[in-house]
């Protein structure tokens, strides 16, 4: 190889070296914030300007822009009277946190939760309830196959449990049944849950939002993900 050839493949190196030096990725630090929106008789919300709709008895994901932000979660259609805001939630890079909305249009709690979701193993479930049933006593919770044994004991409004692991095989399935905490089997539960063989968060945890539903309850899944 001459010296000329050997001089222009030492530049195309040199250059090529630079340019990925020049072309290093820089991500932005974002947070993940899961808005859970049971507020009873509500409407769909919004965050701020974002453009996600969050209907009422439902969540959505959303990412913020980790450090100093403003909340400002609005029912659609009536921006200028949020259900609830604040003006400085702070944050770190990565970091994970639920907002859950209850009680009513006129008078709406905002529970912020900074989550440490755990790893699920090989073949489980991880499943935690939250009362968020402003008119409810407090209740337990039972399986449907074993309606003696208590899951939760006297969850209150607003209350929310630890993340407790549940089996996740191919054929695993779970109904939990609903109850003030002073009714037992066999009387009719408040409502049930079912969560099929396909449904079971295998590998994954989820929350159980009890939420109310005239003058009893009924209940909706979020997906907790890390």
């Amino acid at each position: 190889m001459t010296l000329i050839k050997q001089t222009t493949l030492l530049l195309l190196l040199v250059s090529m070296i630079t340019s990925c030096e020049k072309g290093d990725i820089k991500t932005t630090p974002l947070t993940s914030l899961a808005i859970v929106n049971a507020v009873n008789g509500g409407t769909a919300v919004r965050n701020g300007s974002n453009a996600t709709v969050i209907a009422n008895n439902s969540y959505a994901p959303t990412a913020l822009i980790a450090g100093d932000n403003n909340l400002y979660i609005w029912p659609v259609g009536d921006s200028a009277n949020p259900y609830f805001t604040t003006s400085k939630f702070t944050t770190n890079d990565r970091e994970v946190y639920s907002l859950f909305l209850c009680g009513t249009p006129d008078a709406v709690d905002g529970i912020t939760i900074k989550e440490n979701i755990p790893y699920r193993t090989d073949s489980t479930a991880g499943i935690r309830f939250i009362n968020l049933a402003p008119e409810s006593q407090p209740l337990s919770i039972t399986l449907a196959a074993s309606p003696t044994v208590n899951e939760v004991t006297d969850l209150s409004y607003k209350n929310i449990t630890e993340f407790k692991t549940y089996a996740g095989l191919y054929n695993s399935e779970y109904t939990f049944e609903i109850r003030d905490a002073t009714t037992a089997a066999p009387a009719d539960p408040l409502a049930t849950f079912s969560l099929s063989a396909a449904q079971v968060p295998r590998f994954a945890n989820i929350t159980l939002v009890i939420r109310q539903n005239g003058t009893s309850v009924a209940v909706f899944r979020v997906n907790n993900d890390r």
